[in-house]
């Protein structure tokens, strides 16, 4: 066997502090034992709490309006009905027809809502039969909350933002249902967001969903883009949203069937690059045809256990010194 010429390895009490201070760091927050920072579900709601009426409707102006807020981690609610006319119509409603993006169940951590639904629900928007006067939208601002009880503000590097979405179908050019996410800018019912990243099922081009980033608008499979397309009859059967922020400037998106979704038989991957900080989501419906549907809103892991994460891995690297 050949014998080692290597010296002693001095960096090992650096990388047992680097490891010391990473560890308490990472335990150093309120929640420092939770993996999820933000969640929120639309079984959380009743029919009164996320309401069905827009609206203060019969006005061409934006009418806004704030749905009580439940789970943790997310600011409050600030829908934004455009032209609830009577027709147009705009507005909200917690959908219980049993869609698959639909949950049962109520999430750990806020305060509920009493009585909120054992069936499935979700949260349904629509903004449909414009006229030659007025063009129907709503658009469901959520920011990512700041405070000190998750001190997360901005979606941050090595952090996911996860949503369920589901539509009826959109209609022709210049109607869309999805969501954003991006820069919140104002507060109460002056917020409003700035989008860098949007997925949405859009009228006129390919019946398939489009993505919005730094690069551009493309649709995957489309156009030469070489990616898997997501097609109508993946997302009106329901498809679960991971945003994962890899970089300031990089992300990785998997879009997964719903649990009951046949269409989409195994999750599709896509990569790209965004331009600006990421602080809330924007869940819209714009003049579509057929209404749309979201759920599930979540951020993990929390800041703590991204420091655990870094303890494992300089954990490792000792190890691997010791070997050596």
């Amino acid at each position: 066997m050949r014998a080692s010429n290597r010296t002693p390895c001095r960096s090992m009490p650096f990388l047992a502090a680097v490891a010391a201070g990473a560890l308490a760091w990472s335990l150093a927050g309120p929640i420092a034992q939770a993996a999820m920072v933000a969640s929120d579900v639309a079984s959380n709601y009743t029919s009164t709490s996320w309401p069905g009426t827009a609206n203060g409707g019969g006005t061409a102006a934006l009418t806004t309006y704030s749905p009580t807020s439940e789970g943790y981690g997310f600011g409050a609610w600030l829908v934004a009905a455009t032209n609830s006319q009577g027709p147009p119509y705009s507005g909200t409603y917690l959908d219980t027809s049993g869609k698959n993006i639909a949950t049962s169940t109520t999430t750990a951590g806020g305060a509920f809502s009493s009585g909120a639904p054992t069936t499935g629900a979700s949260w349904g928007v629509y903004a449909n039969t414009s006229t030659s006067s007025y063009t129907p939208a709503l658009d469901a601002l959520r920011a990512f909350n700041n405070g000190s009880a998750t001190g997360l503000g901005t979606l941050r590097s090595g952090q996911t933002f996860d949503a369920a979405f589901q539509t009826d179908g959109i209609g022709s050019a210049g109607q869309a249902g999805g969501l954003s996410l991006g820069s919140v800018s104002g507060s109460g019912s002056s917020m409003s967001l700035t989008p860098v990243f949007t997925f949405e099922y859009a009228g006129g081009g390919a019946d398939d969903v489009t993505i919005s980033d730094a690069s551009g608008t493309f649709q995957p499979g489309q156009n030469g883009n070489t990616e898997t397309a997501i097609t109508f009859s993946d997302v009106s059967s329901g498809v679960n949203l991971a945003f994962t922020l890899n970089t300031a400037s990089t992300y990785t998106l998997v879009v997964s069937p719903a649990s009951g979704n046949t269409n989409l038989t195994s999750p599709v991957t896509y990569t790209g690059s965004i331009s600006g900080a990421l602080n809330g989501v924007d869940l819209f419906d714009h003049n579509a045809t057929g209404n749309q549907y979201f759920n599930s809103l979540a951020i993990v892991p929390e800041p703590a256990t991204l420091g655990l994460l870094a303890v494992g891995g300089v954990s490792l690297l000792i190890r691997r010194r010791r070997k050596a």
